[in-house]
């Protein structure tokens, strides 16, 4: 699997998330045209550096506008990831495959803590293409 750093929607290296909130970088597509036609386009996340903890779950969704600020903000595909799933040895795991008819210019990922408020744990998500898929001996590695 190759990541392009073009597509990922957080920060390099990996982006704590300690509350609610977003990664902190957007893909725009230059246009509002159909994320998936053609091929698919997946969304991947990896825990990195270190691994959650506190919390119960987090929502981790792919989230699309018009205008990068949010403005008309839809969820476009989400994934609830428990405590023990949010560790760097679980690896590269998808969220979803976008579906067909999306269309926004701007995709964002959004996190939701569910429970108490992680100290630890970062997080690195980003957008394939292609049929790409989570490599199952987890040789994708940050």
């Amino acid at each position: 699997m190759l990541m392009d750093y073009e597509q990922e929607l957080t920060t390099a290296g990996g982006q704590a998330v300690t509350a609610n909130g977003y990664g902190t970088k957007n893909y725009d597509q230059k246009g509002a045209a159909d994320a998936a036609v053609g091929e698919k386009l997946n969304a991947f996340y990896k825990v990195a550096v270190a691994d959650f903890n506190n919390l119960t779950s987090m929502d981790i969704a792919i989230v699309g506008d018009d205008d990068g600020a949010g403005t008309n903000e839809v969820v476009i595909a989400t994934k609830n990831v428990t405590l023990a799933n949010l560790t760097k040895a679980k690896g590269v795991q998808r969220i979803a495959t976008l579906p067909v008819g999306t269309r926004k210019r701007f995709y964002r990922m959004k996190f939701t803590v569910n429970g108490t408020a992680p100290a630890a744990g970062k997080i690195v998500g980003w957008l394939s293409s292609g049929d790409d898929d989570a490599p199952a001996n987890n040789v994708f590695t940050l």
